[in-house]
């Protein structure tokens, strides 16, 4: 299939006008997503905030994804779609920031919808913020909500942990409002050939040029699980083994990633910074504190060394409740949760039973899944006996 980016007259000038506010470009990457991608698309049409771009990339869908795309599109002149042969979510992401003509980008999967608000509450923070970040929900039969804190700043010294320890900023792409300008400078983009934690490396790498960062504690994004979804609804077999195990990958290549102190390319920034520095070096020339940058690199490190100690216990658990077992995947699951150890700090650790798993892995992998498989066929038995 020949790749196609044409564009109406109307969507050309849709740019080229005069605008009051900044425009956002909402990319879409879409593949299979026939039965979802009209609501999707119905939710950011729908969006308070006006000055839009929709990007939909169709990522070689062959279940009639184009033709909703092209309806879609002749009732929303903001649309623009694309198509290209399928080469995977990143490809397809990637390829909506190289049409990208927005001064900010948030990002939307096929399967997901949001709030009218989604994108107004998110810009309300845009011009003094280097990153704004939404709560969201998880929908299955019912809601969830994930929302962790109260509208506000996030400190910069707490951007590490909140973001490689926990969920509420976290590593999704889609709960998130980001700069361009930063993107474009840096020349960050989604790696391709990784599968699971692919959003996770981006916004990690975006993470790395934030000094100010908003939080808006409202689920303005919608989370939904359906039964076509990797991340959502995880099965054994072929695509386990081809996909979910790439997560492995991402976690090592988060280990390479080179943290920055948070400098945007901005002239009023980086004297900031240059006075910052020296403040520091005087004070601690004086002994008055400690070496700042030190702590924070030995905070990043212990950070990086339990994400990738998490990625390792949550593929067992894929692993076992799939019972799909893999002896070089066994050995590399080791050697990673080996390097990781020393430098996890206790307190990282989400529970008990995660710490006891990561150092069961470290032992013996194997053993792990025996056991839990067998856990889970006991308990799977008694809750068949109970529910007679």
């Amino acid at each position: 299939m020949e790749e196609s980016g044409e564009e109406t007259d109307e969507q050309t000038g849709l740019c080229e006008m005069k605008q009051d506010k900044p425009l956002v470009s909402v990319i879409v990457p879409a593949y299979q997503a026939v039965d979802d991608l009209p609501r999707c698309l119905q939710s950011l049409s729908d969006q308070t905030y006006q000055e839009l771009e929709i990007l939909v990339i169709d990522d070689g869908s062959r279940d009639g994804t184009r033709d909703v795309m092209e309806a879609v599109r002749k009732r929303d002149p903001r649309i623009r779609v694309f198509f290209q042969p399928h080469r995977g979510v990143s490809a397809a992401r990637n390829r909506g920031i190289e049409e990208s003509k927005g001064k900010f980008l948030v990002f939307c999967d096929a399967d997901d919808y949001t709030e009218k608000t989604y994108v107004e509450k998110m810009m309300a923070h845009s011009e003094q913020n280097d990153l704004v970040v939404c709560g969201y929900d998880r929908v299955r039969e019912g809601k969830e909500k994930w929302v962790y804190r109260e509208s506000g700043s996030v400190p910069r010294e707490e951007l590490y942990e909140r973001a490689l320890c926990g969920n509420e900023i976290g590593g999704s792409c889609w709960n998130k409002l980001f700069l361009m300008k930063i993107i474009a400078d840096n020349a960050l983009r989604f790696q391709e050939g990784i599968s699971i934690g692919e959003d996770m490396l981006f916004c990690v790498s975006y993470y790395r040029f934030c000094r100010d960062i908003y939080y808006v504690g409202e689920a303005l994004y919608h989370y939904c699980f359906h039964s076509g979804s990797l991340m959502k609804a995880v099965s054994g077999g072929k695509q386990f083994n081809i996909c979910l195990f790439s997560c492995l990958d991402a976690a090592d290549a988060l280990a390479s990633v080179t943290w920055t102190d948070g400098k945007t390319g901005t002239g009023r920034q980086e004297r900031r910074d240059r006075k910052k520095l020296r403040e520091e070096k005087r004070q601690r020339e004086e002994g008055a504190v400690g070496d700042g940058r030190k702590e924070e690199r030995e905070k990043i490190a212990a950070c990086i060394s339990y994400r990738r100690i998490r990625s390792a216990v949550w593929l067992m658990y894929q692993m076992v409740s799939g019972k799909c077992a893999d002896r070089a995947v066994f050995g590399r699951m080791k050697r990673m949760v080996r390097q990781s150890l020393p430098g996890c700090r206790r307190e990282n650790y989400d529970t008990r039973l995660e710490r006891f798993a990561a150092y069961g892995i470290a032992v013996c992998p194997g053993l792990v899944y025996r056991v839990g498989v067998t856990a889970n066929l006991a308990a799977g038995a008694w809750l068949k006996r109970y529910l007679r």
